[in-house]
């Protein structure tokens, strides 16, 4: 059932290049076969889950003006929302509607595909997708300073995406909010 389900973008933003991937991880499963331990858990998020998508995207920063990053965090994001969409169209045909919680964007199925709607629509299934987010591309000679680039990074992010379903990876290996992580850009600096 899709309530069950968690989509997870994640990126991996370095200084050459940004990986990313899409998956989508059935809790149900999760929880039932995971063992109490946290190693085993983490490894069971990869077992339990199937990707819609992985990618590297070229983008040296220290070669490109910076803020075009903007414009690849623009294009996944467009790939993740078509990938969640056909995936749902494909397992859940019974959906009919459906509202993307991190864009705010409505889609109405017509015929084998969604189409994005103007209007929100009442009856719409909430979908909600986070996105973790790992950074080395402050390190680059882009940035004169680790502050400048992990700042930079951070914003276009928040321009982007839905700030509330953004979460970095701090040294600690804790998920810590966008706005954390400019207060604090060493803890998430070379994550």
């Amino acid at each position: 059932m899709l309530e069950n389900c968690k989509f997870v973008l994640s990126l991996d933003i370095g200084g050459a290049n940004t990986k990313s991937s899409f998956m989508c991880l059935d809790m149900g499963s999760y929880v039932q076969n995971s063992e109490p331990k946290h190693i085993e858990r983490y490894k069971n998020i990869l077992k339990l889950s199937h990707s819609l998508f992985y990618s590297t995207l070229y983008f040296p920063f220290w070669e490109r003006n910076q803020s075009q990053f903007k414009k690849i965090l623009i294009s996944l994001r467009a790939k993740s929302e078509k990938f969640l969409l056909e995936h749902i169209m494909v397992q859940y045909p019974e959906i009919t509607s459906v509202k993307l919680n991190n864009s705010g964007f409505c889609y109405q199925k017509e015929g084998k595909q969604f189409k994005k709607m103007r209007d929100q629509i009442k009856e719409a299934c909430p979908i909600e997708y986070n996105v973790v987010i790992t950074i080395t591309a402050e390190l680059s000679d882009a940035f004169s300073t680790k502050k400048e680039g992990i700042t930079l990074i951070c914003k276009q992010l928040q321009e982007v995406f839905n700030p509330n379903y953004l979460h970095l990876i701090n040294v600690n290996a804790e998920f810590i909010s966008i706005k954390e992580a400019l207060s604090d850009y060493l803890s998430v600096s070379a994550s």
